[in-house]
């Protein structure tokens, strides 16, 4: 430890703040040296030596999450670094092994949390309470990651400035007192403040009069193609406030605060038009037709091709799925899906690189785009044959068997609100999958995943937030209305789902059965209440959660209105109960009548695959997989070690006996 702490005295940004990749420079000239940081004007230089020091951790924070995760597997052109890392062999000498990275952006942010002036003034406003603030997540959210790496570390909350300071910070703390002191700072923090002073500053690069543009740093185009820009809003580089306070205490288990902090989030910029979009489907019929996926399958005969199963797609709140993950001017911009992100350079003289889109199979430095580029719209950027990772068996079995829904061309009761046409089911697989995912004719082995080929890392997407939210919907007893954040999305809608809203059926239109209306009237009061739940339906929110532009999670890789109908073979009962009778028969538990807490262990099963479709290779699996597990251990129906089971069941392919108390990297 002691080697680790000279080293972040050696090379930490405070004693060099000014010294940021080119990709971050601003338009001032002036050059830090207060030790104090007391000029309004310099400040912004210190947040980017922290934006620096992310950058240089993003590779080790993406691989650690997405090798160690069950979604990847090695190849036999992979290092052995990587090799040992995706296999859970990794040892110190590892290269994607370094606690330094980590506590580099540690001590930047206690450096600047512990002298920083909040109280600095221009214009009689404070014009550093935001940046102080955002600070404060960064260091809160690079714990967290360190401490689901390497478990119990030495909690250094004071910068670490020279040798003498070393000697007292080499105790390790355990992990959840880590967490739940970050949690109690930033909530202290969060109640002396107003919800505005949570946001995260702005930096504006000058006085264009679209705000979206002034918020827009373009730091210059591929080595391929220059024509293919990349760019950076500053905002977007910092961690949202309330969404890490509400990460600690998902982590914690504190699923009410967490819930509270997602929902502070949420509902803020919404009220401000802050907004980001969420996405239809992505269709097969819509894929790019080089896709293996889209050109090897045929649909069924009864496939209504004249009733549209994406009938929103031309709503303009919407765009799909995968093109949010484009490399456009749009991509760096604030409504688009992406929260916040580690943009990394375009080229080696710019800034800080990243070996993350080699690793994948992309020459994302390369000068020419070769035999094994594809042509792709959204992701352009060079292939190469020797990709050191691809998709697992597990990612692949789950993606290509999962049942994609569609319209039939029978007429269903739409007199008695039904929808026009029944829907049935297919075991084709997740569009979102087939989207991001390609093959090459002649190199059949070549899987490109094409998410890594950006050269950004996504930390926090609209879609995560939601999904974060319906796992403390589930673990706070109310596993309906978890399903109801895949299936139709937290917004008014969940409403015609209560037992209340099921018409009185007749003889000749018995309409839909019972269980179709599956979320109990109470729990949508509450909504709207805000007892026991957050208000997102109270009657000033309901404005904001409408389906016109949230919708179910599940829609985006099965289909929208033939997952969100009511008529929807994805309903509730029987897709929960099937993976209850999946889960006894693997495990050998459980058995006799469903209990309440059996849904909710089988729904938190169903969440873990919607992550998996959704998030795959954004460098998050890891740390999904182990907070799951950890709570199943509990809470379970099936014992307090069942997380374990568990864990251990989803990682086999990887090493055998994995569970939360060994998962840990050597601590270096």
């Amino acid at each position: 430890m002691k080697k680790i702490l000279y080293a972040i005295i050696a090379a930490t940004g405070i004693f060099g703040a000014s010294s940021c990749s080119d990709m971050m420079q601003t338009d001032s000239t002036s050059f830090v040296s207060d030790p104090e940081i007391n000029l309004p004007s310099d400040s912004v230089f210190y947040t980017f030596g922290i934006m620096q020091a992310m950058q240089q951790l993003a590779d080790q924070y993406f691989l650690q999450n997405e090798l160690r995760g069950d979604l990847v597997t090695p190849t036999v052109s992979a290092t052995t670094d990587v090799r040992n890392l995706a296999m859970f062999n990794a040892g110190a000498e590892n290269k994607y092994d370094s606690v330094y990275q980590y506590y580099k952006v540690i001590n930047n942010c206690n450096y600047y949390l512990a002298k920083r002036d909040t109280m600095l003034e221009a214009a009689g406003v404070k014009i550093a309470i935001n940046e102080y603030l955002s600070v404060a997540a960064f260091r809160a959210w690079t714990y967290l990651q360190l401490t689901t790496q390497y478990g119990n570390v030495p909690y250094i909350k004071t910068p670490v400035l020279n040798k003498s300071d070393v000697n007292s910070q080499t105790a390790t703390t355990e992990y959840t007192q880590i967490l739940q002191d970050q949690a109690d700072y930033l909530q202290t923090l969060k109640d002396s403040h107003d919800p505005s002073q949570l946001i995260a500053p702005a930096y504006i690069r000058n006085n264009d009069k679209d705000v979206d543009k002034r918020l827009y740093y373009e730091f210059g185009g591929m080595n391929y193609n220059s024509s293919d820009k990349h760019g950076v809003v500053t905002q977007m580089c910092f961690m949202p406030y309330n969404v890490v306070l509400g990460d600690l205490y998902l982590e914690l288990g504190q699923y009410q605060k967490a819930i509270n902090c997602y929902y502070d989030y949420l509902e803020y910029i919404a009220i401000n038009q802050l907004k980001q979009s969420d996405f239809t489907d992505v269709a097969y019929n819509t894929l790019n037709r080089t896709r293996t996926e889209a050109t090897t399958f045929e649909w069924p005969t009864d496939f209504n091709t004249n009733y549209a199963h994406q009938q929103y797609a031309e709503n303009s709140y919407f765009t799909t799925w995968d093109a949010q993950f484009s490399e456009d001017r749009n991509r760096g911009m604030l409504r688009n899906g992406i929260a916040t992100y580690i943009p990394m350079a375009v080229n080696y003289t710019n800034g800080v690189t990243t070996e993350v889109p080699s690793i994948f199979g992309y020459d994302f430095y390369g000068i020419s785009k070769n035999t094994y580029a594809l042509s792709n719209t959204y992701f352009p950027c060079p292939q190469k044959p020797d990709m050191m990772v691809v998709p697992s068996e597990a990612f692949n079995d789950l993606s290509q068997k999962s049942p994609y829904y569609y319209f039939t061309n029978t007429k269903d009761n739409a007199e008695l609100g039904c929808d026009p046409y029944t829907i049935s089911s297919i075991d084709k697989g997740d569009a979102r999958a087939a989207s991001i995912r390609e093959g090459y004719q002649g190199y059949e082995n070549n899987v490109y995943v094409n998410k890594p080929s950006t050269g950004y890392f996504y930390i926090y997407r609209t879609t995560s937030i939601y999904m974060r939210i319906a796992e403390c919907f589930n673990r706070m007893g109310y596993p309906e209305l978890a399903f109801g954040m895949l299936k139709t999305g937290l917004n008014k809608e969940l409403a015609e789902f209560c037992p209340s809203k099921r018409p009185e059926p007749t003889v000749n239109n018995p309409g839909y059965p019972e269980e179709y209306y599956y979320i109990p009237d109470s729990y949508i009061k509450q909504l709207e209440d805000g007892d026991g739940l957050p208000p997102f339906l109270s009657q000033l929110n309901k404005q904001y959660f409408v389906s016109n532009y949230i919708k179910g999670i599940h829609t985006h890789g099965a289909g929208v209105t033939a997952v969100s109908g009511k008529g929807s073979p994805y309903s509730y009962k029987p897709v929960v109960e099937k993976r209850i009778d999946q889960i006894r028969a693997k495990f050998g538990v459980g058995g006799g009548a469903y209990t309440k807490d059996e849904y909710i262990n089988a729904m938190e099963d169903l969440l873990c695959d919607e992550y998996a479709m959704e998030f795959a290779f954004e460098g998050r699996r890891f740390s999904d997989l182990l907070r799951i597990a950890r709570h199943k251990n509990q809470a379970s129906p099936y014992g307090a070690a069942f997380g374990d089971r568990w864990l251990s069941d989803k990682l086999a392919a990887k090493k055998a006996g994995i569970t939360t108390q060994n998962c840990y990297l050597p601590f270096k």
